[in-house]
């Protein structure tokens, strides 16, 4: 990263710069070529498209639905009932 640092005085609106107040403005100029695959690549190692298809192929038939049966379930879905309905 390359950083180039530029003085120039300072003005207070009279025209006239005083000769000994400048003011520091920093300039830094980056180049990222072809970054964002490493970073993403990076930030999510577990690769999400390849762990759902791993585990959609490995699922088992009718696992849950008894759950989804239940009177507490349905009353929840429905919005029936005690303090944890949705309504």
């Amino acid at each position: 990263m390359a950083s180039s640092a530029h003085l120039r005085s300072s003005d207070t609106g009279t025209g006239k710069g005083h000769k000994n107040s400048f003011n520091v403005t920093n300039s830094y100029n980056t180049s990222y070529v072809d970054e964002e695959p490493k970073i993403l690549q990076w930030l999510s190692p577990l690769e999400p498209r390849a762990r759902h298809q791993d585990v959609r192929t490995r699922r088992v038939e009718g696992v849950g639905e008894w759950f989804l049966q239940t009177e507490e379930f349905l009353n929840w879905r429905d919005g029936k009932g005690g303090p944890c309905s949705h309504t």
